[in-house]
């Protein structure tokens, strides 16, 4: 073989090395595999983010990036290739985010809600694009303020919290489990707490028409401040007044509770019986106001040294109950059984003066007398005393003496 055989066999092979190496090149980055290529436009390339960067739906790897470019507005363009047999709808967004905290980038696609009316197609544009911040960003945004912090004054508290630390390795634990379980009571009382912050809205949500009303009710107890701290030497000196009289009152009430708890427990009979006695007890209290009404409306101008009002009132006698009451005391129908002495008197009562019946005394008192009306004159004089007397006797009105309260309570109580 002549020497220009040999160098057009050199270049023959030569080529053939270069596509053999082209082709594994495509087919590594998924030329040969089909699909169809997106476009991409973020406002910037995280670390790592480049060729053969996966495209992700749902966490299955859909696709990779085939070319990353800088456009000339200064956004990067990225090449999409999406696997053939998976459809991209209109709408769809495309996010790069970050698999951990320091990196590993991937094309994340987010379809719109409902279902999709058209697809995209090869060369298409996805509009809405977004980057994730990454630990590059973090850092970058932290630095400023790293850089202010003194790295003398930092090592002196690392020091001294290492040492305040030592020995304390069981109380850390036990901290940390005690949080641990009050975190599960948190997880446990969610819809507790749900169901809390739903009222607490409810109530703020029903308040909130008022809340003029509650702002003119603050604004009032401001004014009103100043007042009560004035007095605040006055409210001092009640509460040191009230102070014997609540103890006295605390221990009455354990020395009564006896009766306390008898008088709560009979308290549902009184009860019982004022309802099954309403009618009754409605015409007393009545009756009563009435009466009360009367002596209101009658008391006059006068008063008493002691400050009290008095009332001028008549008491109304009926003569029927005078006759019952002195024809009951002195019995005419006892007959003999009445002493000699009371004979004109039990003859005078047989007669006119108050018409008592006579009955089986009739015969002994006409005999003594010689009938009803041949008595004589002071006889009958001594029986219109009499009545009249009675009759004075029932139509005076009773005295009372006063009652202290001691008193009162003494009678209520049954002591003399």
């Amino acid at each position: 073989m002549g020497k220009g055989a040999r160098v057009v066999a050199a270049l023959a092979t030569a080529i053939a090395m270069i596509a053999v190496a082209v082709l594994a090149v495509r087919t590594s980055y998924g030329a040969l595999k089909g699909g169809y290529t997106l476009v991409g436009s973020f406002d910037r390339a995280t670390y790592g983010f480049g060729p053969n960067t996966e495209i992700d739906y749902l966490g299955v790897e859909v696709g990779h990036v085939t070319h990353v470019s800088l456009r000339p507005d200064h956004r990067v363009q990225a090449m999409l290739k999406v696997d053939a047999g998976f459809q991209v709808p209109s709408g769809t967004t495309a996010e790069v985010e970050n698999r951990s905290l320091f990196g590993d980038p991937f094309v994340a696609l987010q379809f719109p809600a409902g279902t999709p009316s058209s697809f995209l197609v090869n060369g298409d544009q996805i509009d809405v694009t977004s980057v994730d911040a990454d630990t590059s960003d973090l850092i970058a945004t932290a630095t400023p303020l790293l850089s202010q912090i003194n790295g003398q004054d930092l090592l002196t508290l690392v020091t001294e919290l290492d040492e305040a630390t030592q020995g304390e390795g069981p109380k850390i634990a036990q901290a940390i489990h005690d949080g641990a379980q009050l975190t599960n009571l948190y997880a446990d009382t969610i819809n507790a707490q749900i169901k809390a912050l739903d009222a607490f809205t409810a109530f703020q949500t029903a308040i909130t028409p008022d809340a003029s009303a509650f702002d003119q009710l603050a604004a009032t107890s401001n004014e009103a401040l100043p007042t009560l701290n004035a007095a605040e030497a006055d409210f001092q000196q009640a509460l040191e007044t009230i102070q014997p009289f609540a103890a006295n009152l605390a221990n009455i009430i354990a020395q009564e509770r006896p009766n306390i708890d008898a008088l709560l427990a009979r308290g549902d009979n009184v009860v019982r019986l004022l309802a099954m006695r309403e009618p009754q007890v409605e015409q007393t209290v009545s009756g009563l106001a009435n009466y009360l009404e009367k002596f209101a409306l009658g008391a006059g101008p006068e008063t008493l040294p002691n400050g009290t009002k008095f009332v001028y009132f008549k008491a109304f006698v009926e003569f029927s109950d005078i006759q019952k009451l002195i024809c009951g005391l002195v019995d005419p129908s006892q007959g003999s059984s009445v002493p000699a002495q009371l004979q004109p008197l039990v003859a005078a009562l047989s007669g006119s003066a108050l018409g008592c019946k006579a009955g089986a005394a009739a015969p002994v008192a006409a005999a003594a007398t010689g009938g009803p009306s041949d008595l004589p004159p002071q006889a009958q004089a001594a029986a219109s005393d009499l009545a009249n007397q009675v009759a004075a006797q029932i139509g005076a009105p009773e005295t009372t003496q006063p009652e202290t309260i001691g008193d009162l309570i003494d009678r209520l109580l049954g002591q003399p």
